[in-house]
């Protein structure tokens, strides 16, 4: 068997099929998120280099792959997938052991999955990187459920995470860049007010909301590094592929930060100049005399 002789479309049926023979029941756990990981790992195991990849929201990511999976998949997971004649079994009966040694992974629990795609195969210069926009958008998930008398007590912790990430930011183009600042910005001046005055609940739940479903897709996914950690041949196709849809956020998210910070002002969530300055003073506390020095030099207040 020439494996460079098998289409994409064929390679991703049969290494799908073979996953869908292998596990039984167990196929039910593997949805999309896992099935991407599972036929970029075949590939790459077999040497099969007519699919190109990169490192996008979920790990190891293919908008070829992910196209063939819309032609395939009739429901979330493999459950249900039938034999065509496209497959190739040779290419099935290859990848049995591969099937074997993944199986704890593909058919075992997400969390654990996750920390294997975001920690194991993420490349190293990376890895900061995946652990804190996991971090982060694990964090954004879980504000508009915070409890009332927990949500001032989040600020610091979310601070923290974007300081973090805000250092494995250097590969991220400035206009993008300048958008996630905006984003951020307007989620710490949330959790300032909320910190410093007697807020409603009710209105402080909408407008983490909001926050969080735009950063979930659209402002998050303008930070990971696809293009930078791209392998393999169909380069072209996933190129076109990640522009459109980083064009597309890039006309979605402007618009919607600017409705954001209407709706924050509005519903009584925007810092004033002395919030802000009472937290920048209580940051200042906490820093030894270089950090202070550093930060006022950037002010303008030292030579």
């Amino acid at each position: 068997m020439d494996i460079d002789k098998i289409p994409p479309d064929v390679f991703v049926k049969s290494v799908v099929y073979g996953a869908h023979q292998k596990y039984g029941r167990g196929r039910v756990k593997i949805r999309r998120v896992k099935s991407m990981k599972m036929v970029i790992k075949a590939a790459e195991m077999c040497s099969y280099d007519h699919i190109a990849h990169g490192f996008y929201m979920f790990g190891d990511y293919s908008f070829r792959v992910h196209t063939i999976f819309d032609e395939i998949f009739d429901g979330p997971s493999l459950h249900g997938m039938r034999k065509d004649r496209s497959i190739n079994m040779e290419l099935v009966s290859l990848l049995d052991t591969f099937f074997d040694d993944m199986q704890h992974l593909l058919t075992g629990r997400f969390s654990k999955f996750i920390d294997w795609a975001h920690i194991q195969e993420v490349p190293q210069e990376y890895l900061d990187f995946y652990l804190y926009s996991d971090l982060l958008r694990k964090n954004i998930e879980i504000l508009p459920n915070v409890k009332r008398k927990d949500v001032a007590s989040y600020y610091d912790e979310i601070s923290g995470n974007i300081s973090n990430l805000d250092a494995c930011l250097n590969h991220v183009p400035k206009e993008r860049l300048l958008l996630y600042f905006k984003f951020t910005d307007l989620l710490e001046g949330v959790l300032i007010v909320c910190r410093h005055r007697n807020f409603n609940y009710y209105e402080y739940k909408a407008v983490m909301k909001d926050l969080a479903k735009l950063y979930k897709y659209d402002v998050a996914s303008l930070l990971y590094p696809y293009l930078e950690t791209m392998k393999g041949e169909d380069t072209e196709f996933e190129k076109r592929e990640y522009n459109e849809r980083i064009e597309k956020r890039m006309n979605v998210v402007p618009s919607g930060l600017t409705r954001l910070e209407a709706r924050i002002a509005k519903r009584g969530f925007k810092p004033t100049l002395e919030e802000l300055d009472a937290e920048i003073s209580s940051d200042m506390r906490d820093l030894d005399g270089a950090g202070k020095k550093q930060v006022l030099s950037i002010l303008g207040y030292v030579d």
